[in-house]
């Protein structure tokens, strides 16, 4: 009875690592920008879509530790909507995001080096 419960298992394994995203948003580790000014909330990311209207913008990111989460894609919301105007889908950008009021915010944002 082991054995099937154990298949499912690594199926899920295999499945999930297939959808992790491109290597620079996979694997542990700190991220490329940590420690490069002396802060390590700095994220890498990609611009998929704004919402200028809203304030949100939609990011493909590696793991934000401070935020204990793993690479995705994810809508967050504008800490103030100013911060989207330079940016276009596509863009690569490194990012700071926090929790406030139950939301995932950028509070910082600017083009990848």
């Amino acid at each position: 009875m082991k054995q099937p419960f154990v298949c499912v298992l690594m199926l899920c394994g295999i499945l999930l690592a297939g959808v992790t995203g491109p290597s620079w948003a996979a694997g542990p580790g700190p991220s490329p920008m940590a420690g490069e000014d002396g802060d390590t909330d700095w994220t890498l990311g990609e611009v998929r879509k704004i919402a200028r209207e809203t304030g949100k913008i939609t990011i493909r990111h590696q793991a934000i530790p401070n935020l204990d989460m793993p690479p995705m894609t994810m809508v967050f919301q504008a800490e103030d909507p100013a911060l989207l105007e330079k940016f276009q889908p596509g863009d690569k950008i490194r990012f700071r995001a926090a929790m406030a009021g139950g939301k995932y915010l950028v509070t910082h944002i600017e083009p990848a080096p």
